[in-house]
């Protein structure tokens, strides 16, 4: 099996928001959400479809650097 929802609570079992991953794609071998959607405990929602994936993309190191703030 593999996740379909994860679900986060407050100390006091309330709910503080969940991610459910509504469709799932195979793109190059990979097992990736198609279409997510996250949600807190008052029902506020939120829709994200993936169009495009691309796995093993190279990527800088560069890109993970911070710069400093003026």
């Amino acid at each position: 099996g593999s996740v379909r929802r994860i679900e986060v609570f407050d100390k006091d079992e309330n709910l503080v928001y969940r991610a459910e991953f509504v469709r799932m794609q195979t793109v190059s071998d990979f097992e990736v959400p198609k279409e997510l959607r996250l949600s807190n405990g008052s029902q506020v929602s939120l829709k994200l479809v993936v169009d495009r994936f691309w796995p093993n993309v190279s990527v800088s190191e560069d890109l993970f650097t911070l710069a400093k703030p003026d």
